[in-house]
This record gives C-alpha cells, sequence and structure tokens, in this order.
C-alpha cells in the first residue's frame, strides 16, 4: 500500500519506465537546464527492469554514437562485440544483400551488448546527472489532460503511486 502523504511535482519533463529508452533519454536530458522526474515502477538498485535481462541487444553504428555523445560507451565499449558483416537473405529465395564494415569505411557496422551491461553503463550515468529525480519503485496511477482545449502536454495531472520511501506525489504541471 502506498502512502497517503501528497506533495506537489513540479518538472520540466516526466519519463515514465526506466528501461533502455526511458533511461537513455534522461541521459541525454541529463546535461540540459531541465528538471527532469523518471518513474521507475522496479527497483533501481538490483536493476531489475525487464529490458535489462540477461539477452543481447544488436546496436546499430548510429545508437553507438548516441551512447558515446551520452558518455556510456566507454564503460559499455569492453562488453561490446563489433558487428563487422551483416548477411541479409530469404531461405528458398534467389538473391542475398552482404554488408562489410571494411567496404563501409566504418569500423564496425554496429555492435552486440548484453542488456545487462546496458542497463548498469545508463543507471550508473543517471546517478551522476544533478537534476535527475527518480521515483522508484512506482507508477503512474492517472495521467490525463484536464483542460481539453490544450494541446497535449500542456497541462496534465499527475498522480504518482510510490513506495513509503517515496510516498505518493500528486501533482498538477503546466
Amino acid at each position: 500500500m502506498s502512502a497517503s502523504l501528497a506533495e506537489r511535482l513540479d518538472c520540466d519533463v516526466l519519463i515514465v519506465g526506466g528501461g533502455a529508452v526511458g533511461s537513455a533519454l534522461a541521459c541525454a536530458l541529463a546535461e540540459l537546464p531541465l528538471d527532469v522526474v523518471l518513474v521507475e515502477a522496479r527497483e533501481t538498485a538490483k536493476l531489475e527492469q525487464p529490458s535489462f535481462d540477461g539477452r543481447t541487444t544488436a546496436l546499430a553504428n548510429a545508437s553507438q554514437r548516441i551512447l558515446a555523445a551520452l558518455g556510456v560507451w566507454p564503460e559499455l565499449a569492453p562488453r561490446a562485440e563489433p558487428i563487422r558483416t551483416v548477411h541479409v537473405s530469404e531461405r528458398g529465395r534467389f538473391g542475398a544483400a552482404r554488408i562489410r564494415a571494411e567496404e563501409e569505411g566504418v569500423e564496425a557496422l554496429g555492435y552486440t551488448v548484453e542488456n545487462a551491461a546496458l542497463g548498469k553503463a545508463l543507471w550508473e550515468r543517471l546517478e551522476r546527472a544533478p537534476r535527475l529525480r527518480v521515483l522508484a519503485p512506482a507508477t503512474v496511477a492517472i495521467l490525463g489532460r484536464w483542460n481539453w482545449w490544450l494541446p497535449s502536454g500542456l497541462a496534465r495531472i499527475l498522480r504518482v503511486e510510490a513506495s513509503p520511501v517515496h510516498a505518493k506525489a500528486a501533482a498538477q504541471t503546466a
């Protein structure tokens, strides 16, 4: 059961979900003069987020450059494997495409990285974000427009259900 304490929650950006996309977005916004709130349903200290499980993700070259710009790649690089060749074909059909990094003039076409390593690197980066506020474990219970004539995102009512440690935050942001 959630605590009944309510507080005003003011932020410039609300991110719901601290998986690969949400935590990468929070990293990208971390250096901007914005107050960012990240709401994550799982306990962040244990990195139990489902997208940070034992699977492996193939990152495109552009995704690797984004992670480098976010300051996350130096930690991931030793645990990443470069993709140097891609073979595309359909069984039983004529033709195939083969793409090689050396022919494209790049070190790698992309990289594979364990999701757990990606999550660890992203969350370690988030720990150094001074303006980021993380509510976890927490979920968004209500998020809806109350001024129907305004474009979505301009006027919202937010209620976050959190553990007793973080309390229940009720906020109106405009």
